[in-house]
């Protein structure tokens, strides 16, 4: 459910809605999703941002796409597609803000194959970005460390709708801090 929504929002923004960058920049083989048509997007500028669309289920093909990044922390350059998953993104996205353009990214579980420090450098990252003021990040997320970035609006999409949610509302964030809490006793109760 939630992807389709990230594909309305792209092909509103002409971002390739099967992910990448957009269409500016490259063209897109798909045809634009049906519930495009029932987003309404509007901006504060005004033309369209160009944007980056990182989805979870085609990232190998962003990647091949992507050619030679710097790796995070080291600065060594390497094919992005030689990249494990979790350097990929942090490189991908270090190399998109380091740019210094404006850009919609709209990413989905960037988490994916991230350890805890490494979400909290993407965490690290992502703040980057909303310190900075010219760019904008929709992220969509199972993570309770990315969750936790205090100016983010929490979405909570299922069937009821849309709803804007606390921290503390979000059962993936209450989960992870009872298990964090009393790891014996979370065991416990899971393994019974």
């Amino acid at each position: 459910m939630v992807i389709h929504l990230l594909e309305a929002i792209a092909a509103r923004c002409a971002i390739r809605p099967g992910g990448g960058r957009s269409y500016a920049e490259t063209d897109d083989e798909r045809e634009p999703t049906a519930i495009s048509a029932a987003v309404e997007v509007t901006f504060a500028v005004p033309r369209r941002p160009k944007g980056l669309f990182l989805r979870a289920d085609r990232f190998a093909e962003t990647m091949a796409r992507a050619g030679r990044l710097p790796m995070p922390g080291s600065g060594e350059w390497r094919l992005a597609n030689e990249q494990s998953r979790g350097e990929g993104v942090l490189s991908l996205l270090t190399a998109r803000v380091d740019a210094s353009e404006g850009l919609l990214y709209l990413l989905d579980e960037p988490e994916t194959g991230l350890s805890p420090q490494r979400q909290m450098a993407l965490l690290c990252l992502l703040d980057e970005l909303h310190r900075d003021g010219r760019s904008q990040a929709v992220v969509a997320t199972h993570s309770p460390i990315l969750m936790s970035h205090p100016a983010s609006d929490r979405l909570w999409i299922d069937e009821g709708g849309i709803t804007r949610r606390s921290l503390e509302e979000l059962p993936h964030w209450r989960d992870m801090r009872r298990f964090m809490r009393e790891p014996e006793a979370a065991l416990r109760r899971l393994l019974e």
